[in-house]
């Protein structure tokens, strides 16, 4: 699940060379991308950290040219509507309507390899009431999530 922030992609999170896991496989190499919301590359400096992290904007048009180059990209589903209702020890994944990520795959002969990320929900305390309304309103009309946390596991 995405929960407040994507740590299942934390392997990946880092898609430059200077990751390690691209020293253990070096068949890697620029070949796999994390991924982020466009919103998410307007932002200054949050833009540079993604870019220099070698991450890509998870939209159609961008996950198309990367695939059609057999890159693979690592796309967490659930996005800023799956961030709104986290919910602190309660995994709740949102699929439905999400399958275009499918289609994606099966059109260019990709790989599919779900991953699942377990306790995400248990990293930092969330505060759902804050802002609700307000963090509701973001969501549905920037496609902006913000969750309200603190803490370092639930401290």
């Amino acid at each position: 699940p995405h929960g407040t922030y994507a740590l299942g992609q934390l392997p990946f999170m880092f898609t430059s060379p200077y990751n390690p896991l691209f020293q253990l496989f070096p068949f890697l190499k620029d070949k796999v991308h994390g991924t982020g919301a466009s919103v998410v590359f307007y932002i200054p400096i949050v833009r540079e950290m993604f870019l220099l992290a070698g991450h890509i904007v998870v939209s159609k048009g961008t996950l198309i040219r990367w695939l059609s180059k057999s890159h693979s990209v690592g796309i967490v589903v659930g996005g800023e509507a799956e961030v709104m209702v986290t919910r602190n020890n309660d995994d709740r994944l949102i699929l439905r309507g999400r399958k275009g990520f499918i289609k994606l795959a099966l059109s260019h002969g990709a790989d599919l390899l779900p991953t699942y990320c377990f306790h995400n929900t248990d990293v930092f305390h969330i505060n759902t009431t804050l802002l609700q309304g307000f963090r509701l309103w973001l969501k549905d009309n920037l496609k902006i999530s913000i969750p309200v946390i603190y803490g370092w596991k639930g401290t």
